[in-house]
């Protein structure tokens, strides 16, 4: 008989977007305010919390940390 896998830590992002539309989030498990688009890295367990609100917060895996870069903005090419 086959066992069910449960997933491996791998398998849960560890880094985060706030892309709520409330905007600034005081967010206690992280112990700071995350400023919209901002990308944090989070411990597993608060990991686990925030994979179940994609109204506010989206997998970031890879991208870099913190605010979005704005200086591209109206820069020429």
């Amino acid at each position: 008989m086959a066992r069910k896998s449960t997933p491996t830590p791998e398998a849960i992002p560890t880094q985060f977007r706030n892309v709520s539309p409330l905007g600034a989030l005081d967010v206690p498990a992280v112990g700071r305010i995350i400023q919209p688009q901002e990308v944090v890295a989070v411990r597993d367990d608060v990991a686990a919390l925030l994979i179940n609100q994609p109204e506010h917060f989206a997998p970031a895996d890879g991208e870099p940390l913190g605010l979005p870069d704005s200086d591209t903005e109206g820069s020429d090419r």
